[in-house]
């Protein structure tokens, strides 16, 4: 069985790319793992990839920094670069993204604006 499930803070800025068919795919990193306590703090950091409404989801709704729990398999891959290189790959192939909650949280009004908005 290759199922993989984390819960970690989203590191770049999210964005998607298209296809030459068409497919709507999103690739980012997911920092999991942070040690507490200790002066030195280590996270893991999982590249994942995301594809067609899975992805879009991701577009609409994440940004840098957000906390999300993924859900799905890892897959290894290997390509030659432009030098000529043979790169080889391990990512997280997301079948299911839940949104937790944004880094920073949003903060209300204080309550002299917040009168002024019940007017």
């Amino acid at each position: 069985m290759n199922r993989y499930t984390a819960t970690g803070r989203v590191v770049r800025p999210v964005s998607t790319q298209v296809t030459p068919q068409g497919t709507t795919v999103m690739n980012n990193v997911l920092a999991v793992r942070k040690i507490r306590g200790s002066e030195e703090q280590n996270a893991d950091f999982i590249p994942f990839v995301a594809w067609g409404k899975t992805a879009e989801m991701v577009n609409q709704y994440v940004r840098k920094g957000h906390q999300i729990a993924v859900d799905g398999r890892l897959q290894s891959r290997h390509y030659r670069n432009k030098d000529d290189q043979e790169v080889y790959v391990v990512e997280l192939v997301v079948n299911t993204v839940d949104l937790l909650e944004p880094k920073k949280k949003e903060t209300l009004p204080d309550s002299g604006d917040l009168n002024e908005l019940l007017d």
